[in-house]
């Protein structure tokens, strides 16, 4: 992908492009837990029937997250309502004890 990446996300006939720098963010740049594409990174994540699925590169224990990880778990937060589209949690759906 190079330095710079470009991103259509399709919802129904709506599109959102985007443009960034692609490298860091990628490979879990500037963030604790995220690594590149390594064996035991979390790189799908999906929220199903209140539960979450997560699965690792290589069926390994996981170890990290890593860029396309952290997309699907943003996609699922929001598809859940737990953030807004800014990154905000909604507070009402977050249960301080857990």
């Amino acid at each position: 992908m190079g330095t710079n990446g470009e991103m259509i996300f399709k919802r129904g006939e709506r599109l959102i492009c985007t443009s960034t720098a692609a490298g860091p963010a990628f490979e879990g740049g500037n963030i604790e837990c995220g690594s590149g594409s390594t064996r035991g990174a979390i790189s799908i994540v999906n929220y199903v029937d209140g539960a979450w699925d997560l699965q690792t590169i290589g069926a390994a224990a996981p170890v990290s997250i890593c860029g396309s990880g952290i997309l699907d778990l943003m996609a699922a937060l929001v598809g859940e309502g737990l953030i807004d589209e800014t990154g905000l949690m909604d507070d009402e759906r977050i249960d301080d004890d857990r």
